[in-house]
């Protein structure tokens, strides 16, 4: 059975995901070993590896806090210690906008897909 989530395919058949968008390639269930959701720097995309140059977004509003153009995505690490990035955002985000909050939320959704299936893994 394979469904798709953001940019990645799961194949529960094979037991495998496939990265559409980010560092492209089919992985292995059992290679996961941890996930989290990152936030890259616009002016960076597609001119350095992703992922390599992160943002750290608050969650807290201020006007202190220079709001700056960003992409969602998933970072998963891998038993070999590899790490792999997932870009869930098709377009420059703004943070704390309608459409920032929505790639939020399926990288969150992608992060905790990631987890069920580490812990699964361990049993």
């Amino acid at each position: 059975m394979n469904y798709t989530l953001g940019n990645v395919k799961f194949n529960k058949d094979t037991k495998t995901f496939e990265i559409q968008c980010g560092d492209i390639g089919i992985y292995n269930y059992s290679d996961l070993m941890q996930s989290r959701v990152v936030f890259e720097d616009a002016k960076y995309y597609q001119r350095s590896k992703p992922f390599s140059h992160q943002l750290l977004i608050s969650t807290f509003e201020s006007f202190f806090i220079t709001i700056k153009n960003c992409y969602v995505g998933v970072e998963i690490v891998l038993k070999n210690g590899e790490k792999k990035y997932i870009y869930v955002s098709n377009n420059m985000q703004r943070h704390h906008t309608d459409m920032f909050n929505r790639d939020v939320e399926i990288a969150n959704k992608l992060r905790d897909k990631f987890k069920k299936i580490i812990v699964a893994n361990r049993d």
